[in-house]
């Protein structure tokens, strides 16, 4: 997995099996103290088990006050993700970090 750290969020980039990657990054002792990128625009197909996995750690980063944003570039499925938001690139994912960090600082 690729791992890179920014002033405002963490960028992931899981490599194949994408829920293998991430069941051994988001284990219950890791603390959750910023915004999360996942990136998964080198996947075409994300199965029912990995957006199990993806929703998990969707709710877990919320529950801790933060967000979490997927980089898919196929929107065609998106009703598969439910509660996940996703954009097809990196700078919206950080444009849609930079609102949350503005209304979390507003109190919104």
């Amino acid at each position: 997995m690729i791992k890179k750290s920014f002033e405002k969020h963490h960028y992931l980039q899981p490599e194949t099996p994408v829920h293998k990657d991430l069941e051994g990054f988001f284990t219950e002792d890791f603390a959750i103290e910023i915004d999360i990128v996942i990136d998964v625009l080198n996947q075409t197909v994300l199965n029912e088990e990995t957006i199990s996995l993806l929703n998990e750690i969707h709710f877990r980063i919320q529950k801790a006050g933060f967000c979490m944003v997927l980089i898919k570039n196929n929107q065609s499925d998106i009703f598969n993700y439910k509660n996940l938001i996703c954009t097809p690139t990196l700078q919206e994912a950080e444009d849609y970090i930079e609102m949350e960090f503005i209304q979390r600082d507003l109190g919104i």
